[in-house]
């Protein structure tokens, strides 16, 4: 979450199509400050499997944050759908919404177009920024989700997903210091972010730095399928 999102407003519920499972858990984290308006944010890894099954409730000894997602989901079944939302009365909000069920299809172009309207609506909505910078990051639109990155931290700074989110956008660039950096500065606000800790092995393997090995067995320990993830999102172990 960031999971493929599910929109609280939207009529494609998650529930029906495997979410972004890390939009989902960024979301989740998220939600306070998005003041009702935060869809969970599937980073909405965004996949079938384990975590998917605790987000949906059937394991209840998922995360108390996936367990939250699953409230998050029930609640959004009682919700307007985002597209009649829209229709109805265009806000920032509706449209984060919707682009957060797009951003859960994998439907990247889609959520940026909703996420760039938006932002038109209301120009420190962090959380917009926030996810359209994870959009672009998976599409490799890198400069600008670079800055997506930069100002989401400016509006609501140290916050552990979009140091996540940034970390990644530099692993895509090669630059592996920065992205160590800002996978450092994730994990000391939330020690046991897989994806953080996966995307610091292999920036620390690619700079030839042996701890990268002991990062990428804890991120396994905690998600099976991190490998697989990052895949996804065009980040595969080379080694």
């Amino acid at each position: 979450m960031e999971f493929a999102d599910a929109s609280r407003c939207s009529k494609v519920s998650l529930v029906c199509h495997p979410p972004d499972r890390r939009l989902a858990r960024r979301r989740v984290r998220a939600r306070a400050d998005a003041a009702g308006a935060t869809c969970l944010r599937g980073r909405g890894r965004r996949d079938a499997g384990s975590a998917h099954r605790r987000l949906l409730g059937r394991d209840q000894g998922g995360t108390r944050q996936e367990r939250q997602a699953f409230g998050g989901l029930q609640q959004s079944r009682r919700r307007l759908p985002a597209h009649q939302a829209i229709k109805l009365k265009p806000s920032a909000e509706a449209h984060f919404n919707r682009g957060n069920a797009y951003l859960g299809k994998s439907q990247h172009a889609s959520a940026i177009d909703d996420f760039n309207q938006a932002i038109k609506l209301k120009a420190d909505f962090a959380q917009a920024f926030d996810n359209r910078c994870w959009a672009r990051a998976v599409v490799g639109i890198l400069k600008q989700a670079l800055a997506d990155c930069n100002e989401a931290l400016r509006l609501m700074p140290s916050n552990a997903a979009t140091l996540d989110s940034r970390a990644f956008v530099f692993l895509k660039m090669t630059n592996f210091d920065a992205a160590v950096s800002d996978y450092d500065a994730a994990l000391r606000i939330d020690p046991k972010l897989a994806f953080a800790l996966y995307g610091r092995g292999l920036a620390r393997l690619k700079n030839e730095d042996a701890a990268g090995e002991s990062d990428i067995a804890a991120a396994k320990a905690l998600q099976a399928d991190i490998a697989e993830e990052y895949a996804r999102y065009g980040m595969q172990d080379t080694r």
